[in-house]
């Protein structure tokens, strides 16, 4: 049960989590833009959002909830830090892949319903000291020969 004192985002995703989709997307103006890392279309008004939260609750486990690890909110912008967790809130566990993440909204402020949303999730592909040596390893190459005159057939 949620306090009368808790943020716009919070409610938003208790009714996320109770799967109650009308109810999530009350929260947002009726021209909306939300974009969500994981996907590729940008929503561009609340019927988009409805949209994609119905197709997400669709995607994850039915006992998959959004747990607030994190919330800071001001007159103007709200930042969020969440994770996916299968099984309650309580005793769960983190939803396997893509579980963590960040969110950033600003809020309409004559209506103060959140305006713009952007979703950041964290990947569940870990890059170690290796690997990043070997992802920045053309970025070093071409410091080397920044410069240098390169022979015509290269």
């Amino acid at each position: 049960q949620l306090s009368a004192e808790a943020s716009i985002i919070e409610k938003s995703w208790n009714a996320w989590n109770r799967r109650d989709v009308d109810e999530a997307v009350q929260y947002f103006t009726e021209d909306v833009t939300y974009q969500d890392t994981l996907y590729r279309a940008q929503m561009k008004n609340k019927d988009d959002l409805r949209q994609h939260l119905t197709r997400v609750i669709n995607q994850v486990p039915s006992n998959c909830n959004i747990v607030l690890d994190d919330v800071a909110e001001d007159a103007d912008c709200i930042a969020a830090q969440w994770h996916l967790q299968v099984g309650g809130t309580d005793s769960g566990e983190l939803l396997q892949g893509f579980s963590r993440g960040c969110s950033m909204y600003t809020k309409d402020p004559i209506s103060g319903l959140i305006q713009t949303g952007l979703d950041v999730t964290e990947s569940p592909l870990k890059v170690n000291e290796a690997a990043l040596s070997t992802l920045t390893m053309p970025l070093q190459q071409q410091r080397l020969f920044r410069g240098a005159k390169m022979p015509q057939w290269f």
